[in-house]
């Protein structure tokens, strides 16, 4: 699995391999994929809560 904030740089990354496909994923969505079933993609909302860590204010 590949992932690119751009989708031009995984372009030019498998230009002429054939078998890929590309994921349409919301953003703040996890996916699990298990190696059991990799064609069994499960999506969860992921909520991030940023958090201020004690002694760096």
């Amino acid at each position: 699995m590949l992932y690119a904030s751009d989708d031009a740089f995984i372009d030019f990354a498998v230009d002429n391999e054939k078998g890929w496909r590309e994921l349409e994923v919301p953003p703040m969505t996890m996916l699990t994929i298990r190696y059991e079933d990799v064609r069994a993609i499960e999506n969860t909302e992921f909520r991030f809560i940023p958090q201020e860590r004690k002694g760096t204010s």
